[in-house]
């Protein structure tokens, strides 16, 4: 036997929670129509996270004038991955 309730609870969580990643999700947006605009094609927010990575890598391995080796190493590998992820998302 089976008893299902419904509670007026947990329909609010659920509004709760979708209006929040809604607003969270809203710059991630932004960001990606900046990207589509400049690609020239759609892309979605999967890829616009991947892109974003992409240039904190970038600029973490050469803003930082003062690091030693093997953090710049460990830097480059990070934005390497970034660039390689991004490729196999089709960007």
């Amino acid at each position: 036997m089976v008893l299902e309730t419904s509670i007026p609870g947990n329909k609010i969580a659920a509004d709760t929670a979708k209006y929040i990643i809604n607003k969270v999700n809203a710059p991630m947006r932004t960001i990606c129509r900046y990207y589509s605009h400049v690609l020239e094609k759609n892309v979605s927010i999967r890829q616009g996270w991947l892109l974003t990575e992409a240039q904190a890598a970038f600029f973490a391995s050469v803003m930082p004038v003062n690091i030693s080796l093997c953090v710049r190493l460990l830097l480059l590998t990070w934005f390497v991955v970034a660039l390689k992820r991004c490729r196999r998302s089709g960007l």
